[in-house]
């Protein structure tokens, strides 16, 4: 049976032949719109790419394209991205489509005229915020949320000030992305109103000013879990603005410590974690390792085996609360889940307390938990853990030897030297190599005739380590 390449079959070579012809600008206009009409994305996307690259001379065709073929989203998809990135003038071929006598048409020329922020279009998009079409509106209001100045926040504001639900809504969003502090205070009253609360807490969030903290905390304390959930967002959003701006954002760690009810608070946030999504639950581990304690530290300790980014906030909060958390990490540690053991023993690294739950953990039957106890109790610093982590010198996993090595070389002491001299006549080879290292490492002059012993030892690897030891003596 032969294993060579599998010819590519008569579908594979068509597709292969039309993206050639695509990409050599051999096909007119009006072919390269058909070829949108192909279900191929990558086929698309370079029909989309040749058509934006030819710049002016194809504008006419694209603009009455958009206007009158749009009996398939796909093409109408292709041309609206072709207009975006072409480098001809597509601002003088579309403003007249904003005037167009359909709403969709106008609202592709709005949506092409917005992405390319085109400051030639903005007088006709202020207005449009106003058409008695909410379509129209709409994507007029969604267009001016990727400019900035001042005109496009007054019109936003004065759409924000409005009564039209299907407009206030969407200029909400676009005053967050506009980056202006100045639309903080026409979204702070708007936290009062359940229809609109979680959208104008997410602005404030992507505004990112200090002055909307301590609003956002009240709402916070006095919201139901799932607008919780968004305040808490939209408070670590501020806090990364702030981190960004003036290195540190303890404005808004403050803010939610000084609360006149903080362990409702406390609370609130714990409690809304467990309906929380994955983005959600980031921003409620953040808050929680700035304002916990102890009772605070379970409910953190549960988010040691979320995604990455959970998992590192919960411990960096585990971390901050420390002493508070022991108690909960001690007893978590005891547990069946071993993601949480792994998480939780570089936590308890120097932590006296957590010895003994340490000194359990070099018996544990997963290797990784095993080397983390050896770097964790090496951090304590107390000779009484010598002895444990010198059952492991010889464990079958190179990891745990390595990490028992170090630890011992760390910790050192009396008991450290007796063990020493009595290994280097371990039946284990593992075992005799690492004791000649740690002879090596402190100098033992009472190891003297053990090493000179093991420079003969039958093992290589051993009688290494013996003749690196001697040069020390």
């Amino acid at each position: 049976m032969s294993n060579g390449p599998v010819a590519p079959s008569a579908r594979e070579q068509e597709h292969a032949a039309r993206l050639q012809s695509v990409a050599s600008g051999a096909l007119g206009t009006q072919a390269l719109l058909e070829e949108l009409l192909e279900p191929s994305w990558t086929l698309r996307r370079a029909v989309v790419a040749v058509l934006a690259s030819r710049g002016q001379d194809v504008i006419p065709e694209l603009s009455e394209a958009l206007r009158c073929a749009r009996d398939n989203e796909a093409r109408l998809a292709g041309i609206v991205d072709a207009l975006v990135a072409s480098c001809g003038n597509v601002e003088a071929a579309l403003l007249p489509l904003t005037a167009d006598a359909n709403p969709a048409v106008v609202c592709d020329a709005i949506h092409v005229l917005g992405r390319r922020s085109s400051e030639a279009a903005l007088p006709t998009l202020k207005v449009l915020v106003s058409h008695v079409d909410d379509n129209i509106a709409l994507a007029a209001i969604e267009a001016l949320g990727s400019f900035g100045g001042a005109e496009v926040v007054d019109t936003l504001l004065s759409v924000v000030g409005g009564e039209n639900f299907f407009r206030t809504f969407p200029a909400v969003d676009a005053l967050g992305r506009t980056g202006d502090p100045r639309a903080v205070p026409a979204l702070l009253p708007l936290l009062g109103n359940g229809l609109y609360a979680p959208e104008a807490a997410r602005a404030l969030g992507r505004l990112g000013d200090l002055s909307a903290t301590r609003p956002l905390v009240e709402w916070l304390a006095r919201s139901s879990e799932a607008f919780a959930r968004v305040a808490a967002g939209a408070l670590v959003a501020i806090h990364a603005r702030a981190l960004e701006r003036f290195g540190t954002g303890l404005a808004v760690e403050q803010a939610l410590l000084r609360h006149p009810q903080l362990d409702a608070l406390r609370r609130r946030l714990t409690a809304s974690v467990v309906r929380a999504d994955a983005t959600e639950k980031l921003a409620l581990s953040q808050l929680l390792g700035w304002i916990g304690e102890a009772e605070t530290a379970p409910t953190l300790i549960g988010l040691l085996d979320a995604a990455e980014p959970i998992a590192r906030a919960a411990a960096a909060g585990l971390s901050r609360l420390g002493a508070l958390a022991e108690p909960a990490m001690l007893l978590a540690l005891q547990q069946e889940d071993v993601t949480h053991r792994r998480a939780l023993i570089p936590l308890l690294g120097g932590r006296v307390a957590a010895r003994e739950a340490l000194s359990s953990c070099l018996r544990d039957a997963d290797a990784t938990v095993r080397a983390l106890a050896c770097d964790a109790l090496a951090k304590i610093g107390d000779p009484r853990s010598v002895e444990p982590i010198f059952r492991l010198l010889g464990d079958a996993d190179l990891r745990v030897a390595q990490a028992a090595l170090s630890a011992i070389q760390s910790l050192g002491s009396d008991t450290t030297e007796r063990l020493t001299l009595a290994a280097t006549r371990a039946s284990s080879a593992a075992v005799r190599r690492a004791a000649f290292r740690i002879v090596g490492y402190f100098g033992y002059d009472a190891a003297f005739s053990r090493v000179v012993d093991g420079v003969l030892d039958s093992d290589d690897a051993v009688r290494d380590a013996a003749t690196a030891a001697l040069a020390t003596l």
